[in-house]
C-alpha cells in the first residue's frame, strides 16, 4: 500500500489580516515528490485575504490535487495550523465568516478519501510548504512591481500610481519616500 503524506501551509504578509495570503503544498508518495503547489490565496490587501484563509486554501489545492493524482487510499496531511486541524477534525466551531464557505468546500472533498488524517506538526517540520508559501509572496510582489513600474506612463498617471507599503501594506502615492501609516522609508 502507498504511503502519502502531504505537507501544508499558509502565510499572510506584511500583515494578517489584509495582507497577501498566500499558500503552498507539497504531496509525497512512499517519501518521493510526486506533487506540490502555491499561489495567492485570496485577493491581496482585502479583508478577505488572512492566514487561515489561505491555510484552508492550501488543504483544499492540496486536496484537489490528490484527488486529480488518484490518491485517495492512506493519506496523511499535516499542517502546522492548529486551529485548520481542529476545525476540520470536528474539534472547533468555524465562527469565521470567510472561514465557512472554505469548510464547507473541504467537507466536500473528504468523503472522496478512503482514509485521511489531518495531523498538526511543529512549523519545523514544515519548511518546505512554508518556503512555497513565501516564494509565492515574492512572486507576488515582483509582479507587483514590475506592473507599478510600466503602468506609470505620463504626468498625470504617475500623480495617481500608488504602492503598498511592505512593513505595514498601507497603500501610499508611489513618489513617498516614507509609509504615512509605520514610517518605514520606502526603497526605490
Amino acid at each position: 500500500m502507498e504511503k502519502v503524506v502531504t505537507f501544508i501551509d499558509g502565510a499572510c504578509e506584511p500583515k494578517n489580516p489584509s495582507g497577501v495570503a498566500t499558500y503552498g503544498f507539497v504531496i509525497y508518495c512512499d517519501g518521493k515528490e510526486v506533487g506540490r503547489g502555491s499561489g495567492l490565496a485570496a485577493e491581496p490587501w482585502t479583508e478577505g485575504a488572512s492566514n487561515n484563509v489561505a491555510e484552508y486554501t492550501a488543504l483544499i489545492r492540496a486536496l484537489e490535487e490528490l484527488l486529480v493524482l488518484g490518491l485517495q487510499s492512506d493519506v496523511e496531511v499535516r499542517s502546522d495550523s492548529r486551529l485548520l486541524v481542529r476545525q476540520v477534525n470536528g474539534e472547533y466551531a468555524v465562527k469565521a465568516a470567510r472561514l465557512k464557505p472554505l469548510h464547507k468546500r473541504v467537507n466536500e472533498l473528504l468523503p472522496q478519501f478512503k482514509r485521511l488524517r489531518l495531523k498538526w506538526v511543529p512549523r519545523e517540520e514544515n519548511a518546505k510548504t512554508d518556503a512555497l508559501t513565501r516564494d509565492a509572496y515574492a512572486s507576488y510582489l515582483q509582479a507587483y512591481r514590475n506592473r507599478v513600474g510600466t503602468a506609470t506612463t505620463s504626468s498625470s498617471d504617475a500623480e495617481n500610481a500608488f504602492v503598498f507599503c511592505s512593513q505595514c501594506g498601507t497603500k501610499i502615492p508611489a513618489d513617498s519616500r516614507f509609509c504615512k501609516e509605520c514610517g518605514a522609508r520606502l526603497t526605490q
